[in-house]
């Protein structure tokens, strides 16, 4: 499988940066971003929930380490500039309400 731009990120610590290169991987092939659905077997889920559970793996280790491959790649490149892509995507269930209430249940907030 080719290297994506991000599947290179650094973190303190070689295990914690193979993981992580390894989910980013499995998220950028498959496109999905669900662990259970990614990884196959059960030792690679657990090992991912543990390496996101770790406390030297925070929203700003993750982004620090992305920041710096993306610098990276653009010294590499020679380029000036990056196009950021933002999803805003969210789920509505508005339209669920009323046949969801009248079996019990709720579609929730």
């Amino acid at each position: 499988m080719k290297s994506s731009p991000f599947t290179s990120l650094t973190f303190n610590d070689k295990r914690i940066s193979a993981r992580a290169n390894l989910t980013l991987s499995k998220m950028i092939a498959t496109g999905n971003s669900v662990i259970n659905r990614i990884f196959g077997n059960f030792a690679d889920k657990i090992a991912t929930y543990r390496m996101f559970n770790n406390p030297k793996v925070t929203m700003e280790s993750i982004v620090s380490a992305y920041a710096d491959a993306c610098k990276a790649r653009m010294a590499e490149s020679h380029c000036t500039h990056v196009l950021c892509l933002q999803d805003t995507c969210e789920t509505n269930y508005n339209g669920h309400n009323l046949r969801m209430h009248k079996k019990g249940k709720t579609p929730g907030c």
